[in-house]
């Protein structure tokens, strides 16, 4: 498993957990000094009291250990990310005499993903136009963007009849970020696949040594990309 990155801004973390909650997945747990793993669930995710609310451990030997050592390690997978969390207990509720753990809201989330880099969906702005081309320009694609990362981009393609575009194939890549930068990078291909809009072409590609510059200004434009679906996930819950 790569390296983690560390979710520690609050809106983050809560955003995180209420998707694991909201898909009530199965947790594994950990307690101090112990490799032993138990199972819980998340019940409740209170950002205003600063708590979770875990489901009684099992096995049963799991739920008195935890009365004791008070310190947990939570291990969850959502959307295929690895997600890794420690908290303490502050108080055990009775519900309809099952156990419910109040921990404390962590201040830190482990971030495991399978991908090197993590993607954005880029579709809530207008569409962002890409182009790629050969070297000799024998080929040339016009389209927009779908996702972007660090490591590469999903474009769409307009195209009804495109050429072939096989997998492995290099092109020049051009194509706008939100705030109207133009980004100029070359490519690899690295699948291909007749998208879900009317069949279109879209294919996954990799950069290929991108100027720090542009990494700077690509990363800030998935920070903000990234605000904006958190800020309208919230407003869409409330």
């Amino acid at each position: 498993m790569q390296e983690p990155e560390f979710v520690t801004t609050a809106s983050q973390v809560a955003h995180l957990l209420t998707q694991i909650q909201s898909k009530k997945k199965l947790l594994t747990a950990t307690l101090a000094e112990s490799s032993t793993k138990y199972s819980t669930a998340l019940l409740e995710v209170n950002t205003d009291d600063g708590y979770l609310l875990l489901d009684e451990l099992t096995p049963e030997a799991g739920h008195k250990k935890f009365l004791k050592t008070k310190k947990i390690v939570i291990k969850a997978i959502s959307r295929g990310v690895h997600i890794h969390f420690s908290t303490h207990l502050v108080n055990v509720l009775d519900i309809s005499g099952i156990a419910a753990y109040q921990v404390a809201f962590p201040e830190q989330l482990d971030y495991f993903q399978r991908r090197q880099y993590h993607r954005v969906k880029m579709q809530i702005y207008d569409p962002l136009p890409a182009h790629i081309h050969t070297v000799d320009r024998s080929i040339q694609l016009s389209g927009e963007l779908v996702d972007l990362s660090l490591g590469g981009a999903c474009i769409r393609f307009s195209d009804t009849a495109p050429p072939l575009i096989e997998v492995g194939d290099n092109f020049s890549c051009r194509f706008h970020l939100p705030n109207g930068e133009k980004i100029s990078a070359s490519i690899t291909i690295r699948s291909t696949k007749a998208g879900k809009k009317n069949g279109q072409l879209e294919v996954g590609c990799r950069f290929i040594q991108l100027a720090s510059s542009t990494q700077r200004a690509i990363g800030k434009s998935i920070m903000v990309r990234e605000r904006e679906l958190m800020k309208k996930s919230q407003t869409a819950k409330r």
